[in-house]
């Protein structure tokens, strides 16, 4: 949730952060899809279940 706030209070840093994952080459694609990845949990938590994300919430299957 702290994490949360921060890009609350900084969005130009979290627009920067979606603008560098929208443009991103494939050469990045490895590092993207662990900042995307990291987000969803992020915005999961942040949402209050309390629980941690499930592999249906993160996107992931098996």
């Amino acid at each position: 949730m702290r994490t949360f706030r921060g890009l609350q209070r900084e969005p130009q840093l979290a627009e920067a952060m979606v603008r560098a994952l929208t443009f991103a080459d494939r050469s990045a694609s490895a590092e993207v899809d662990q900042v995307t990845r990291l987000t969803t949990a992020l915005i999961v938590h942040a949402m209050g279940s309390g629980q941690p994300p499930t592999r249906e919430q993160l996107g992931r299957s098996g």
